[in-house]
């Protein structure tokens, strides 16, 4: 996946340094500029591009969701509210998230997941494999999930394994199940989670993964395997 780009629109000068801040710190995201108001930011789309629009919902003038209405093409949109009540009205717009002010930095890097996680029905983003966003150690890494083998979760953190490498977050196994797609990462244990496209074989009650043994849970095997079905083709012979 490229590097991501955003706009800020916001009209008060604390909330943009604060979400300026909050970019800086995410590797592959870069913000292509802030602005005060809907108009402005008009103006900049319809000569440039971008991935991710943060925008205020209640501005001056223009509304949020006015402008987002009025935008000619799909975008990823993160509305920033001090009022939850505005929520409804962003998810009927088909918003990727909402971010009640103050804005927390782990809200920030949950509506960016859902972000990168999220394929518009664009051309160029048909290709998109999705990313997860996770913070080890004090630093947020860039996980492609098609390199994710497994998350096994502990009982105060949670390790990912992916082919090359293994990686420790305090992040439980359930918030992390939040923000991965369905379709490819399955529960098959209360510790485990398992992305289909890597399984090397199922015998009994054991997923074999890059040499890895993954045991199904008796209470999660028939789930497991009818969600199995649903997505992948078997061919029973």
């Amino acid at each position: 996946m490229k590097n991501q780009t955003c706009i800020i629109v916001e009209d008060e000068q604390l909330a943009i340094d604060l979400l300026l801040s909050y970019v800086e710190k995410i590797p592959f995201l870069s913000c292509a500029g802030a602005f005060p108001n809907a108009i402005e930011a008009y103006s900049f789309l319809y000569e440039n591009s971008v991935d991710i629009i943060f925008v205020d919902i209640d501005m001056p003038g223009m509304k949020g969701t006015d402008f987002v209405k009025s935008l000619r093409r799909n975008y990823k949109i993160i509305f920033t509210t001090a009022c939850e009540q505005s929520a409804l009205e962003a998810f009927e717009l088909n918003a990727i998230d909402y971010l009640t002010k103050p804005i927390e930095f782990n809200r920030f890097i949950q509506a960016l997941n859902k972000a990168t996680l999220y394929n518009i029905s664009t051309s160029e983003n048909k290709t998109n494999a999705g990313k997860l966003f996770i913070k080890v150690d004090g630093k947020i890494i860039n996980i492609s999930l098609n390199e994710i083998l497994y998350i096994q979760g502990m009982q105060r953190y949670t390790q990912i394994f992916t082919k090359n490498n293994k990686y420790t977050s305090l992040t439980s196994l359930f918030k992390l199940s939040e923000h991965l797609p369905k379709d490819k990462f399955l529960r098959v244990h209360k510790s485990y989670i398992i992305n289909i496209d890597n399984i090397s074989c199922i015998e009994g009650n054991m997923i074999k993964i890059n040499n890895e043994t993954i045991p199904i849970s008796k209470g999660k095997k028939d789930q497991f395997f009818k969600d199995l079905d649903e997505n992948i083709d078997i061919l029973y012979l």
